[in-house]
């Protein structure tokens, strides 16, 4: 849903809690590695502490949010919304 802010300085304040959640210390940045030419694997990259972290599996997610995450992907809810 996109709806649009009229009010100025919650225009403002909007925008500058966006721009603090989309700066590098505060997000992933998502790639593509290549082992070979066909397939791609997506690299989740952040910085944490000044150092640079790769993690090949939805950034540092749990395992049992990982599982959660595909288990969902097995029921059918895209036609009940």
């Amino acid at each position: 849903m996109v709806g649009i802010i009229r009010n100025k300085e919650l225009n403002a304040y909007e925008a500058g809690v966006f721009k603090e959640m989309i700066a590098p210390e505060n997000a992933y940045a998502l790639s593509l590695e290549y082992k070979d030419q066909d397939q791609g694997t997506i690299v989740w990259q952040a910085t944490f502490t000044g150092k640079e972290k790769k993690f090949y599996n939805d950034g540092d997610a749990s395992w049992w949010l990982r599982v959660k995450k595909n288990l969902s992907l097995w029921f059918p809810v895209r036609d009940l919304l």
